[in-house]
């Protein structure tokens, strides 16, 4: 495809340059360029909106720039600046997540105070965002800043916005305004705070949003149950929460208090409740909050530190991205992270840094039994290592190609939209299993796990988070496929024994334990009362092991008297 900017460059889109697509068009990218491409050329946004538009000059109002003009000089889309290494909003909305990257709640507190002052300087100018919902931000990687992006939605003085998602839609009046923004603003920023939406929980009577919002009933009500994955309410700043509490339970409709200071977070100690249906020992207990527990490396991450038994072996680098865990043949631990577009090696076991034979750039790592896989641009290497007199060394094996920009890597699992059609990319040391998931066509995958032929993804799809969890033959070659809908602020909790078990934490917070062979219709649901969305499961050997804070207890089923 070739467009043109007018007076300016000719650029020719190739499927190499793919990001994304959507119901309106698709994005492609060049350098620090995005270039969005409509479907339908008469539905592309008006030159005169783009220039109501140019008024918003906050940098991180990722708005139109340059018009796009096809081969017969006909409008076809536009030039944004495009953005790297950054996560959709929704992704902080979960502990699994913030545990993973180390979200601090003051760092929330800033991104909430980030994201009120780009509200206010849209509104300075008198326009509207109106489908202010959590799919149309971006947080960069550092989670230091705060993004908008679909702007062309936007309400200006001349175009009138007629798209909202319902989540965040006010019930109370019929028209948009600066109060609905703000009303859609607590919505989001009260889901980045505590987890869950204000007008989710349990309500006796009261069961859909619809009925919650009209009746001004949000989970800060004495009658509404919040999930225990959620966080407290003492997350909330004190100016925050009296605000929330005027929105939400008394149907006021004004701006968000301008100053916002930190809480500072007590820890208070968690205790297992008692069990009906499982046998819970504690395993050991660690000085902070367990991340996860690598089978096969042995060890357990926190957010500082990683640790043999309770013994810290390795002080994470301060400021830098949490790392994956891999091995070489003789069994050592690597720890591997990127920083500022490299790659970076530790070796845990003898405590010494870990050379590459050739530099690596790299733009995103994860590891899976014990293998640590590379993206750099579009492909994807697999690490091996070699003993080279006495000293570890890491070299690359290129294991497959992929589109640079329409691939992310997640949890044992890549995921790749080729030009609308998703792809999942499991590997098995040097083997690559590519398969087309159609269920997840249209659908935004926020988050996804791979774990011994299970894999589970949390996907948006028409304003709700679905969970798809997926079963692959032996060969890859076929699936079956079940879906939790509307899921909530669950993340993805689960884990698979190497005979096959799945232990998998629902949405209900019940345990589910079903085969990971396709096909297979058994399952058990168990309702516990000591087990609840504050526990991370992981495996240990051949046995299911759950952290809960600090502590990491083993868990199996009682025997039948």
């Amino acid at each position: 495809m070739n467009v043109t900017l007018k007076g300016k460059s000719n650029y020719s889109l190739s499927k190499g340059d793919f990001v994304a697509s959507g119901g309106e068009g698709s994005v492609y990218r060049k350098g620090k360029i995005a270039f969005k491409i409509y479907t339908d050329p008469q539905r592309m946004i008006p030159l005169q909106k783009i220039q109501e538009l140019s008024s918003l000059t906050l940098p991180n109002i990722i708005r139109p720039q340059d018009v796009l003009f096809d081969n017969k000089n006909h409008p076809v889309g536009y030039t944004m600046p495009y953005l790297t290494d950054t996560y959709a909003l929704c992704q902080i909305f979960t502990k699994a997540f913030r545990d993973r990257f180390n979200v601090k709640p003051a760092t929330i507190t800033k991104l909430v105070n980030e994201l009120r002052l780009l509200v206010s300087h849209v509104h300075s100018k008198d326009i509207l965002i109106v489908d202010l919902n959590e799919m149309n931000f971006l947080v960069d990687d550092s989670f230091d800043a705060i993004y908008g992006i679909d702007c062309d939605s936007y309400q200006t003085k001349s175009y009138k916005a007629t798209a909202i998602m319902e989540s965040i839609r006010d019930r109370h009046t019929s028209t948009f305004c600066k109060e609905t923004d703000w009303f859609s603003f607590a919505i989001i920023s009260f889901q980045m705070f505590i987890g869950i939406h204000p007008y989710k929980g349990k309500h006796a009577k009261l069961k859909t949003m619809d009925e919650r919002m009209l009746a001004n009933i949000s989970v800060l009500h004495k009658d509404v149950g919040i999930p225990a994955v959620c966080y407290p309410l003492t997350n909330i700043p004190k100016s925050y929460l009296d605000w929330y509490k005027a929105v939400f339970e008394d149907g006021k409709r004004r701006p968000p208090p301008d100053e916002i200071q930190a809480v500072i977070i007590i820890p208070k100690a968690i205790k297992i409740a008692g069990s009906n249906n499982f046998v819970i020992q504690k395993l050991r207990e660690l000085a902070d909050n367990v991340v996860r527990f690598d089978p096969v490396a042995g060890m357990t991450m926190t957010a500082v530190a990683l640790y043999s038994d309770v013994r810290e072996e390795y002080k994470l680098p301060v400021g830098h991205k949490m790392p994956v865990l891999g091995t070489t043949p003789n069994g050592q631990v690597i720890a591997a992270h990127v920083h500022a577009g490299k790659l970076q090696l530790h070796n845990v076991s003898m405590g010494v840094p870990v050379a590459l034979m050739a530099e690596l750039s790299a733009d995103g790592v994860m590891s899976y039994d014990g293998n640590i896989y590379v993206k750099n641009g579009d492909s994807i290497f697999l690490l091996v290592f070699i003993a080279d007199g006495g000293v570890i060394k890491g070299a690359t094996h290129r294991i497959c190609g992929v589109l640079e920009n329409a691939t992310k890597l997640f949890d044992g699992v890549v995921i790749q939209y080729l030009l609308g059609a998703c792809y999942a990319y499991m590997f098995k040391e040097k083997a690559c299993y590519q398969v087309h998931v159609k269920e997840l066509d249209s659908v935004r995958v926020i988050d996804a796990k791979f774990d011994n032929k299970v894999l589970m993804v949390i996907g948006f799809l028409a304003g709700t988070y679905d969970k798809y969890i997926i079963r692959f033959a032996d060969d890859y070659q076929s699936y079956d496929l079940r879906v939790e809908k509307d899921i909530g602020p669950s993340g993805l909790n689960f884990v698979v024994l190497p005979k096959g078990i799945c232990a998998h934490l629902n949405g209900k917070d019940e345990m589910e334990l079903f085969s990971n062979a396709k096909g297979s219709a058994s399952i058990k649901v168990i309702d516990d009362p000591a087990i609840d969305g504050n526990i991370k499961l992981f495996r240990e050997g051949n046995q299911v092991v759950f952290s809960r804070a600090e502590t990491i207890y083993s868990i199996e089923l009682k025997k039948a008297p």
